[in-house]
């Protein structure tokens, strides 16, 4: 699969997506377009003086499955996240959590 998803008019480059180590404050859910916006923030580096924060919005959704332990402390935090590209169907982003996985299958994203 290449960084580059096309679906109809809609252009998306994952290419400079980079979610690891990044901390999910909040998922957000538009239900009258169908979309999901995860709030994240970064690590600190020795160059930052505040976390970074940044939106994804997963656009007309069409699952989103939270396979997490119940009983956790503190907001998950990403460790991976594999990209499957079904051409029509849209994407599948399944990612991997401290706690276990998410899964969001949509037809396009912003970052």
């Amino acid at each position: 699969m290449g960084s580059l998803l096309r679906f109809g008019n809609m252009t998306t480059d994952v290419s400079g997506l980079d979610l690891n180590d990044a901390t999910i404050i909040r998922v957000i859910e538009d239900t009258d377009l169908r979309n999901l916006t995860f709030e994240l923030t970064y690590p600190l580096t020795e160059h930052d003086s505040d976390f970074k924060r940044k939106n994804v919005t997963f656009c007309t959704c069409r699952r989103y499955l939270v396979e997490e332990e119940f009983c956790f402390f503190g907001q998950p935090m990403i460790k991976g996240v594999e990209i499957d590209d079904r051409g029509s169907e849209g994407i599948i982003f399944r990612i991997q959590t401290n706690y276990g996985f998410r899964e969001v299958s949509c037809s396009f994203i912003y970052h």
